[in-house]
Protein backbone atom coordinates (compact mmCIF):
# COMPACT_ATOMS: atom_id res chain seq x y z
CA UNK A 1 0.00 0.00 0.00
CA UNK A 2 1.20 3.39 -0.95
CA UNK A 3 2.35 5.53 2.46
CA UNK A 4 4.13 8.79 3.28
CA UNK A 5 8.00 6.97 3.17
CA UNK A 6 9.91 9.86 4.03
CA UNK A 7 7.40 10.60 7.18
CA UNK A 8 8.38 7.24 8.53
CA UNK A 9 11.94 7.91 7.55
CA UNK A 10 12.05 11.53 9.24
CA UNK A 11 10.31 10.47 12.33
CA UNK A 12 12.94 7.40 12.92
CA UNK A 13 15.52 9.60 12.35
CA UNK A 14 14.03 12.09 15.10
CA UNK A 15 14.07 9.61 17.36
CA UNK A 16 17.90 8.53 16.81
CA UNK A 17 17.07 4.91 15.68
CA UNK A 18 18.72 3.43 12.60
CA UNK A 19 16.92 0.80 10.13
CA UNK A 20 18.36 -2.18 12.27
CA UNK A 21 17.20 -0.41 15.02
CA UNK A 22 13.20 0.04 14.13
CA UNK A 23 13.44 -2.94 11.79
CA UNK A 24 14.08 -5.34 14.68
CA UNK A 25 11.40 -8.21 15.31
CA UNK A 26 9.12 -6.37 12.73
CA UNK A 27 10.63 -6.74 9.03
CA UNK A 28 13.98 -6.74 6.95
CA UNK A 29 16.17 -3.60 6.89
CA UNK A 30 15.18 -4.35 3.03
CA UNK A 31 11.65 -3.93 3.62
CA UNK A 32 12.01 -0.74 5.70
CA UNK A 33 13.82 0.49 3.15
CA UNK A 34 11.80 -0.26 0.50
CA UNK A 35 8.95 1.49 2.67
CA UNK A 36 11.07 4.81 3.34
CA UNK A 37 12.39 5.21 -0.07
CA UNK A 38 9.19 3.91 -2.69
CA UNK A 39 6.71 5.31 -0.66
CA UNK A 40 5.21 1.32 -0.64
CA UNK A 41 4.86 -1.21 1.82
CA UNK A 42 2.40 -3.85 4.24
CA UNK A 43 -0.33 -2.37 5.62
CA UNK A 44 0.35 -4.62 8.66
CA UNK A 45 3.69 -2.92 8.85
CA UNK A 46 2.46 0.89 8.34
CA UNK A 47 -0.02 0.06 11.23
CA UNK A 48 2.93 -1.40 13.11
CA UNK A 49 5.55 1.58 12.48
CA UNK A 50 3.09 4.18 13.26
CA UNK A 51 2.19 2.62 16.60
CA UNK A 52 6.04 1.92 17.44
CA UNK A 53 7.01 5.85 16.27
CA UNK A 54 3.37 7.72 17.43
CA UNK A 55 2.12 8.42 13.41
CA UNK A 56 -0.98 9.06 13.12
CA UNK A 57 -2.84 7.09 10.79
CA UNK A 58 -4.58 9.75 8.65
CA UNK A 59 -1.01 11.78 8.26
CA UNK A 60 0.90 8.35 7.14
CA UNK A 61 -1.46 7.31 4.44
CA UNK A 62 -2.16 9.76 0.82
CA UNK A 63 -5.29 11.60 0.61
CA UNK A 64 -5.91 9.78 -2.81
CA UNK A 65 -5.56 5.99 -0.45
CA UNK A 66 -7.55 7.32 1.92
CA UNK A 67 -10.21 8.40 -0.93
CA UNK A 68 -10.48 5.33 -2.61
CA UNK A 69 -12.75 3.29 -1.25
CA UNK A 70 -11.09 -0.32 -1.46
CA UNK A 71 -7.99 1.13 0.01
CA UNK A 72 -9.64 3.00 2.74
CA UNK A 73 -11.98 0.33 4.04
CA UNK A 74 -8.52 -2.13 4.06
CA UNK A 75 -7.58 0.08 6.55
CA UNK A 76 -10.57 -0.04 8.51
CA UNK A 77 -10.78 -3.36 8.52
CA UNK A 78 -7.35 -4.53 9.53
CA UNK A 79 -8.24 -1.58 12.24
CA UNK A 80 -11.00 -3.27 13.16
CA UNK A 81 -9.30 -6.50 13.83
CA UNK A 82 -7.02 -4.63 16.33
CA UNK A 83 -9.71 -3.25 18.32
CA UNK A 84 -8.82 0.41 17.06
CA UNK A 85 -12.12 1.27 16.31
CA UNK A 86 -12.13 4.68 17.18
CA UNK A 87 -9.25 5.54 14.74
CA UNK A 88 -11.11 2.73 12.15
CA UNK A 89 -14.62 5.69 12.82
CA UNK A 90 -12.66 8.39 12.62
CA UNK A 91 -11.10 7.67 8.77
CA UNK A 92 -14.49 6.42 7.66
CA UNK A 93 -16.30 9.66 9.02
CA UNK A 94 -13.41 11.87 7.33
CA UNK A 95 -13.19 10.26 3.90
CA UNK A 96 -16.40 8.24 3.31
CA UNK A 97 -18.56 10.99 3.35
CA UNK A 98 -20.26 12.06 -0.08
CA UNK A 99 -18.83 8.74 -1.61
CA UNK A 100 -20.10 7.70 -4.63
CA UNK A 101 -20.29 3.44 -4.89
CA UNK A 102 -21.25 2.24 -8.14
CA UNK A 103 -20.90 -1.55 -6.67
CA UNK A 104 -23.85 -1.82 -3.86
CA UNK A 105 -21.47 -5.32 -2.71
CA UNK A 106 -18.55 -2.28 -1.62
CA UNK A 107 -21.70 -0.08 -0.49
CA UNK A 108 -23.20 -2.65 1.77
CA UNK A 109 -19.25 -3.09 3.26
CA UNK A 110 -18.52 0.28 4.00
CA UNK A 111 -22.20 0.55 5.67
CA UNK A 112 -21.04 -2.02 7.60
CA UNK A 113 -17.96 -0.88 8.97
CA UNK A 114 -19.61 2.47 9.84
CA UNK A 115 -22.21 0.34 11.95
CA UNK A 116 -19.68 -2.12 13.76
CA UNK A 117 -16.74 0.70 13.99
CA UNK A 118 -19.65 3.54 15.71
CA UNK A 119 -20.57 0.65 17.50
CA UNK A 120 -17.40 -0.31 19.30
CA UNK A 121 -15.77 3.33 19.45
CA UNK A 122 -19.16 5.46 20.47
CA UNK A 123 -21.42 2.79 21.55
CA UNK A 124 -24.11 4.51 20.00
CA UNK A 125 -26.95 2.11 19.17
CA UNK A 126 -29.11 4.10 17.25
CA UNK A 127 -26.81 4.83 14.81
CA UNK A 128 -25.23 1.26 14.09
CA UNK A 129 -28.80 -0.09 13.97
CA UNK A 130 -29.10 2.60 11.19
CA UNK A 131 -26.16 1.20 9.37
CA UNK A 132 -26.78 -2.07 9.88
CA UNK A 133 -30.28 -2.06 8.16
CA UNK A 134 -29.00 0.09 5.64
CA UNK A 135 -26.37 -2.64 4.87
CA UNK A 136 -29.09 -4.84 4.64
CA UNK A 137 -30.65 -2.89 1.97
CA UNK A 138 -27.93 -3.50 -0.57
CA UNK A 139 -26.62 -6.56 0.06
CA UNK A 140 -29.52 -8.88 -1.12
CA UNK A 141 -27.23 -12.30 -2.64
CA UNK A 142 -26.54 -13.56 0.82
CA UNK A 143 -23.39 -11.98 0.71
CA UNK A 144 -21.21 -12.20 3.67
CA UNK A 145 -22.45 -8.50 4.97
CA UNK A 146 -25.86 -9.27 5.09
CA UNK A 147 -24.80 -12.08 7.94
CA UNK A 148 -22.47 -9.79 9.42
CA UNK A 149 -25.10 -7.29 9.35
CA UNK A 150 -27.60 -9.42 10.85
CA UNK A 151 -25.15 -10.22 13.70
CA UNK A 152 -24.73 -6.48 14.39
CA UNK A 153 -28.37 -5.79 15.02
CA UNK A 154 -28.46 -8.71 17.01
CA UNK A 155 -25.78 -7.20 19.23
CA UNK A 156 -27.36 -4.33 19.06
CA UNK A 157 -30.45 -5.33 20.74
CA UNK A 158 -28.83 -7.39 23.22
CA UNK A 159 -27.10 -4.31 24.20
CA UNK A 160 -30.53 -2.60 23.91
CA UNK A 161 -32.23 -5.66 26.62
CA UNK A 162 -34.52 -6.51 23.69
CA UNK A 163 -33.45 -10.41 24.52
CA UNK A 164 -35.94 -12.33 22.31
CA UNK A 165 -35.11 -9.50 18.95
CA UNK A 166 -32.08 -10.29 19.58
CA UNK A 167 -31.99 -14.12 19.96
CA UNK A 168 -34.42 -13.71 16.07
CA UNK A 169 -30.99 -12.24 14.68
CA UNK A 170 -28.74 -14.40 15.87
CA UNK A 171 -30.28 -17.31 14.92
CA UNK A 172 -31.41 -15.89 11.28
CA UNK A 173 -27.62 -14.97 10.64
CA UNK A 174 -26.51 -18.37 11.78
CA UNK A 175 -29.15 -20.02 9.75
CA UNK A 176 -27.43 -17.86 6.79
CA UNK A 177 -23.93 -19.30 7.76
CA UNK A 178 -24.87 -22.71 6.55
CA UNK A 179 -24.73 -21.27 2.93
CA UNK A 180 -21.66 -20.02 3.22
CA UNK A 181 -18.14 -21.56 2.25
CA UNK A 182 -16.17 -20.81 5.47
CA UNK A 183 -14.78 -17.29 5.20
CA UNK A 184 -12.33 -15.79 7.96
CA UNK A 185 -14.23 -12.49 7.22
CA UNK A 186 -17.23 -14.37 9.30
CA UNK A 187 -15.20 -14.96 12.43
CA UNK A 188 -17.02 -11.63 14.06
CA UNK A 189 -20.21 -14.15 14.04
CA UNK A 190 -18.67 -17.08 15.50
CA UNK A 191 -17.39 -14.77 19.04
CA UNK A 192 -20.15 -12.90 19.18
CA UNK A 193 -22.62 -15.48 18.77
CA UNK A 194 -20.70 -17.72 21.08
CA UNK A 195 -20.86 -15.15 23.69
CA UNK A 196 -24.42 -14.63 23.40
CA UNK A 197 -25.38 -18.08 23.63
CA UNK A 198 -22.84 -18.55 26.74
CA UNK A 199 -24.13 -15.22 28.80
CA UNK A 200 -27.40 -16.07 28.17
CA UNK A 201 -27.40 -19.64 29.18
CA UNK A 202 -28.95 -20.92 26.12
CA UNK A 203 -26.20 -23.58 25.21
CA UNK A 204 -22.88 -23.80 26.41
CA UNK A 205 -22.20 -26.45 24.12
CA UNK A 206 -23.58 -24.90 20.91
CA UNK A 207 -20.97 -21.97 21.71
CA UNK A 208 -18.45 -24.35 22.22
CA UNK A 209 -18.95 -25.09 19.00
CA UNK A 210 -18.79 -22.10 17.40
CA UNK A 211 -15.82 -20.62 18.74
CA UNK A 212 -14.28 -24.28 17.65
CA UNK A 213 -16.05 -23.76 14.00
CA UNK A 214 -14.15 -20.64 13.93
CA UNK A 215 -10.88 -21.48 15.15
CA UNK A 216 -10.71 -24.30 12.42
CA UNK A 217 -11.38 -21.81 9.54
CA UNK A 218 -8.87 -19.45 10.90
CA UNK A 219 -6.23 -21.79 11.34
CA UNK A 220 -7.00 -23.94 7.52
CA UNK A 221 -6.37 -20.15 5.98
CA UNK A 222 -3.63 -19.71 7.49
CA UNK A 223 -5.37 -16.46 9.45
CA UNK A 224 -4.59 -15.34 12.88
CA UNK A 225 -6.43 -12.11 13.40
CA UNK A 226 -9.83 -13.39 15.57
CA UNK A 227 -7.78 -16.59 16.97
CA UNK A 228 -6.73 -13.71 19.98
CA UNK A 229 -10.76 -13.37 20.62
CA UNK A 230 -11.89 -17.38 19.85
CA UNK A 231 -9.44 -18.50 23.05
CA UNK A 232 -10.22 -15.58 25.00
CA UNK A 233 -14.50 -16.26 24.62
CA UNK A 234 -13.04 -19.78 25.57
CA UNK A 235 -11.36 -19.14 28.86
CA UNK A 236 -13.75 -16.35 29.73
CA UNK A 237 -17.34 -17.96 29.54
CA UNK A 238 -16.91 -21.76 28.02
CA UNK A 239 -14.98 -23.41 30.92
CA UNK A 240 -14.77 -23.31 34.41
CA UNK A 241 -11.60 -25.85 34.56
CA UNK A 242 -8.58 -23.78 36.38
CA UNK A 243 -6.45 -26.11 34.02
CA UNK A 244 -8.12 -25.31 30.40
CA UNK A 245 -8.34 -21.53 31.57
CA UNK A 246 -4.71 -20.88 31.81
CA UNK A 247 -4.21 -22.65 28.32
CA UNK A 248 -7.22 -20.54 26.22
CA UNK A 249 -5.51 -17.60 28.06
CA UNK A 250 -1.70 -18.37 27.23
CA UNK A 251 -3.34 -18.76 23.60
CA UNK A 252 -5.34 -15.57 23.52
CA UNK A 253 -2.54 -13.48 24.79
CA UNK A 254 -0.48 -15.13 21.98
CA UNK A 255 -2.53 -14.19 19.19
CA UNK A 256 -3.42 -10.76 20.53
CA UNK A 257 0.64 -10.21 19.93
CA UNK A 258 0.45 -11.51 16.80
CA UNK A 259 -2.04 -9.64 15.78
CA UNK A 260 -0.78 -6.31 17.41
CA UNK A 261 -4.14 -6.29 19.71
CA UNK A 262 -3.25 -3.91 22.50
CA UNK A 263 -6.81 -3.71 23.66
CA UNK A 264 -6.91 -7.52 24.25
CA UNK A 265 -3.20 -8.05 25.56
CA UNK A 266 -4.86 -5.56 28.59
CA UNK A 267 -7.96 -7.33 29.10
CA UNK A 268 -5.54 -10.85 29.69
CA UNK A 269 -3.63 -8.92 31.75
CA UNK A 270 -5.74 -8.02 34.02
CA UNK A 271 -7.62 -11.72 34.27
CA UNK A 272 -4.13 -12.47 35.03
CA UNK A 273 -4.15 -10.15 37.92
Amino acid sequence: MQVFGEYIKNRRLKRGLERCDLAAGVCTEDELKELEENNYGRLKLILLLCNRLDISYQSIFPEKVLQTPEELLSIVETLSFRNEYQAAWELLDKYSRGAILDDPALAGKLLYFKGYTILNAKGDLKEAIYYFQRTLTLTHEESTYELLALKGLAHCYKENNEEKRAKLFYEQALRLKRIFPANPKMVPLYYNSAQFLAEGKQGQEKAQRLCDEGISILKKGNKTEGLDRLYYEKATHLTNKKEKKIDFLKKAAYYAKVNQNYYLEDLIEDKKD
